[in-house]
């Protein structure tokens, strides 16, 4: 199926192009932020030939696939371009992959750049073939000025002139943004090794390995394994993470997080600044396609939660579900619910680090926010096609679904939960609920919201 572009026309207000003679500005054009500030950031880079390499593994992991058909890839690359944002805690650069199944997140911490914020916001920046030569030509002894503004990106450095051009926002990213962020609160710790450590484990890392690999730790070093062993990190198609080696003599430290489906984020600590490379479980199963965040969305915030929590988040540094549920004396499940439609609005973003959420609107206009199996849910729901009676432990429900040619059995409770039908069984629980599961959770919902 290929893949939709949520086709957003970005109005660049000017071609982007290089001032100056000696002390040369790559101004690159961009689109989006709020209009009241012309500027949202205006100041200078600490680590220049970092910031240069760490923007250029964005943009490098934004130009990747690793499961696409190659027939689709020079479309795909034409709509690859990262997001930035400008916010109290952090600048930030996002991109995926043009599979979706790598994320990549550049956090510019305070101390990294000495100047003022002048607004919050987010804008969609092109990063062209010029603008990599003249980030490659960044040295440790450049005078590096960045602006992000509502209608431009500002980099002082040596380079050539890079065009405006109109892009798309792909659907397929915007899906993706929406299932990281639940995949990335839902990940634990595992392990943390210093730079060192984590360069060793690079150059030994097998090339073209698609296969799951097992990495675990000593406390010194990661321990790569053939086998999957249990309380170990899987990492499959692990050429996804050779994207850090271009910033890999520039790693402190990495902190390992993992999912239960196979799932991981690495997370890399460096000089004022922090680079995060996440992986799906599987390179052909990108983000876009885990279905996370339905039972959130299907669950929905009460009345008035959902505007509420978007107000508490009103561009705070960072968030947690909890703290907003105790501020706002709701419940956390509530909260956590109008988070998730957040996110699929593309409106919030998750800090693995801080373990806390942050405000992120994407530039794009409207967007798929109805999930497929959620609608299939919803449309098996208005056809009086579920029927659910109390499981007979006591414990959860059982429903029964009537699918096209045969009734489903769907199972609920404090041990998990279960359906019969075909998709369940291909992927039972690590691609979230199927529709069946959903429509049952949706008329159980109903029912105890009930009044007796």
């Amino acid at each position: 199926m290929a893949d939709v572009a949520i086709d957003y026309a970005y109005r660049y207000p000017a071609a982007s192009r290089l001032d100056g003679s000696v002390d040369r500005t790559l101004r690159l054009a961009t689109d989006g932020g709020p209009a009241e500030h012309p500027r949202l950031f205006r100041g200078r880079v600490a680590h220049p030939v970092l910031f240069a390499d760490a923007l250029l593994l964005v943009g490098a992991v934004a130009r990747s696939r690793f499961h696409v058909p190659a027939a689709m890839l020079g479309r795909i690359l034409r709509l690859a371009d990262p997001v930035a944002t400008a916010s109290d805690d952090a600048l930030r650069f996002e991109a995926f992959s043009s599979c979706a199944s790598v994320y990549a997140r550049l956090d510019l911490l305070p101390a990294f750049v000495d100047g003022e914020l002048l607004g919050r916001g987010t804008t969609n920046v092109d990063l062209g073939g010029d603008v990599r030569a003249a980030l490659a030509g960044v040295t440790d002894t450049a005078r590096l000025e960045l602006e992000i503004g509502t209608d431009d990106l500002v980099v002082a450095v040596d380079g050539a002139r890079h065009e405006e051009r109109r892009v798309a926002l792909p659907a397929r990213w915007v899906r993706a943004f929406a299932e990281t962020q639940a995949i990335l609160a839902a990940m634990t710790p595992r392990f943390v090794v210093d730079g060192a450590a984590f360069r060793r484990f690079l150059r030994d890392l097998p090339r073209g390995a698609r296969d799951p690999l097992s990495v675990s730790s000593d406390g010194r070093a990661l321990v790569l394994a053939r086998r999957v062993e249990a309380g170990a990190v899987t990492l499959a198609d692990a050429d996804r993470l050779r994207v850090l080696e271009r910033l890999a003599p520039a790693i402190r430290s990495i902190t390992v997080y993992a999912a239960s489906d196979g799932s991981s984020a690495w997370c890399a600590g460096l000089d004022d600044a922090r680079m995060t490379v996440a992986l799906s479980a599987v390179a052909w199963r990108g983000f876009s396609g885990e279905g996370r965040v339905l039972d959130a969305l299907a669950r929905g915030p009460s009345a008035g939660v959902r505007a509420r929590v978007e107000g508490a988040l009103a561009w705070r540094p960072l968030v947690t579900a909890g703290d907003v549920a105790t501020e706002l004396g709701t419940d956390v499940r509530d909260v956590e619910a109008a988070l998730a439609g957040l996110a699929v609005d593309g409106l919030v973003g998750y800090d693995l680090a801080a373990a806390a959420y942050f405000a992120r609107p994407l530039p794009y206009r409207g967007g798929a926010r109805e999930r497929p199996r959620l609608r299939q849910a919803r449309a098996l729901v208005e056809a009086g096609a579920v029927r659910i009676e109390p499981a007979a432990d006591g414990a959860g429900v059982v429903g029964w679904v009537t699918g096209r040619t045969t009734e489903y059995r769907v199972r609920t409770g404090p041990d998990g939960r279960a359906c019969t039908c075909p998709w369940w069984s291909r992927h039972p629980g690590d691609r979230g609920p199927c529709a069946h599961l959903l429509a049952v959770e949706l008329v159980a919902s109903t029912d105890d919201a009930a009044p007796n």
